[in-house]
């Protein structure tokens, strides 16, 4: 069995220095595995005025995936440091059709008038990445979790003319991120079985409304089948790992989002008649949003930096929101500045990072719904690629969002000194 040189020894690159039992630690070091796996669970209500119209939840799906395990024998040290991780991509084909939604004559409702049909969901479609990363391997078995992020494709958006109170999923096109925590076992040679518990979250991160968005809770099965045939791994004596020293860095970052207001989905959802041509209506004008981060950073480790950071925001659509107000609570206060304070945290892979960030608003003024539809805090969370030619540079994707719900999409570019 291969083992590792002394400095990997030391970094606890030790997971392939294992005596592996009849199907043990090295079998899962093989690289290309297919795989189909079958879920059943359910959309989850995550508050009460989501429980007045959300009727059934149910959902199943099935899945097709491609996934690479990296190797023990390999050099790469993000790999060792993350116990040798797996990358997959999957198609997801859900259907949803199960999920009923119907808004009963309430006077909660204002001016809308409640239909005589129930709504569905449809069938939702999801391409995605994954990373899987095991934190326990014993033998033929082992533990972990997996993050997922990608794109999906609803067949039954928000409809004004045939799926009304489908608020859930306002858009055919969505992103998509998952969690899960996973455990698997090797059945033979080839074969493994791998058992998820996963969450899914499906939205439009606000460029466009509704955007309830959906939240599932789904147990897992899949099936894994190994594509190369079993192989003695290389030894990895006498090769080591460059030591990693610690350092502090700035970091200054320019996003342009979009959002659509919640404010003119409420006024065409129940402020407005039925006989108003914008009654219910499902196009909306998508508003830039503008921000620049300014953040102290220490990488204390290869694979993780954090720090804190202040978030200058503007917001140009102030007038409109003004205008919205004026009819709702003239004395609303706003602003087209917000400040905030933010604890960050980066995870890296190479030249990919996962970042996520914990903000506390300074100063923000965005009227009469602030109290209601955001809270004091944010929550950020994306990822970025450096490029390789431009030094310290880096390109973004992301979702500012108020208690796990959108507040706007973002492309960001990044400069590091």
């Amino acid at each position: 069995m291969a083992t590792l040189g002394a400095e990997a020894r030391a970094l606890h690159f030790d997971e392939c220095d294992v005596e592996p039992e009849r199907f043990g630690v090295a079998d899962w070091f093989r690289r290309p595995v297919a795989e189909v796996g079958i879920s059943t669970g359910h959309v989850l209500a995550v508050d009460a005025y989501q429980r007045q119209w959300l009727q059934a939840t149910p959902m199943r799906s099935v899945r097709f995936g491609l996934r690479h395990r990296t190797n023990c024998d390999e050099t790469d040290v993000f790999a060792a440091e993350y116990g040798y991780p797996e990358w997959g991509l999957t198609l997801s084909v859900g259907d949803y059709s199960g999920v009923k939604m119907q808004k009963r004559p309430s006077p909660d409702w204002g001016q809308l008038v409640p239909v005589d049909y129930v709504s569905d969901m449809g069938t939702l479609i999801a391409l995605y990445g994954s990373f899987s990363r095991p934190v326990l391997r014993k033998g033929g078995r082992q533990l972990g979790y997996s993050l997922e992020s990608g794109l999906a494709y609803n067949t039954r958006p928000y409809d004004r003319n045939g799926n009304i109170d489908n608020e859930l999923t306002g858009s055919h096109l969505l992103f998509y991120f998952g969690a899960t925590l996973y455990a698997a076992c090797r059945l033979d040679e080839r074969l493994s079985l791998r058992a998820d518990l996963a969450f899914r979250h499906v939205s439009n991160g606000a460029l466009d409304r509704p955007n309830k968005g959906s939240n599932a809770l789904a147990p897992e099965l899949t099936l894994q089948y190994d594509l190369d045939e079993a192989r003695r791994l290389a030894s990895v004596e006498g090769r080591s790992f460059r030591p990693f020293r610690p350092f502090w860095y700035g970091k200054a970052t320019w996003s342009v989002g979009g959002r659509t207001l919640l404010e003119e989905w409420l006024r065409t959802q129940y402020g407005l008649s039925p006989d108003d041509p914008d009654y219910r209506k499902a196009d909306f004008r998508l508003y830039p949003t503008y921000n620049l981060q300014l953040d102290c950073m220490r990488r204390y480790h290869r694979c993780r930096a954090s720090g804190m950071g202040l978030d200058l925001f503007y917001i140009p659509y102030v007038e409109r929101l003004k205008t919205l107000a004026a009819v709702v609570d003239p004395a609303a206060r706003h602003h087209p500045f917000s400040v905030g304070l933010a604890l960050k945290h980066e995870a890296f892979y190479e030249r990919l990072s996962f970042y996520m960030s914990l903000g506390y608003y300074l100063f923000r003024r965005t009227g009469y719904l602030q109290p209601i539809d955001e809270t004091p805090y944010y929550e950020r969370v994306g990822l970025r690629y450096r490029l390789s030619r431009s030094k310290g540079m880096s390109l973004g994707v992301g979702v500012k969002a108020h208690k796990t719900k959108a507040d706007f999409a973002e492309m960001s570019i990044g400069w590091e000194f």
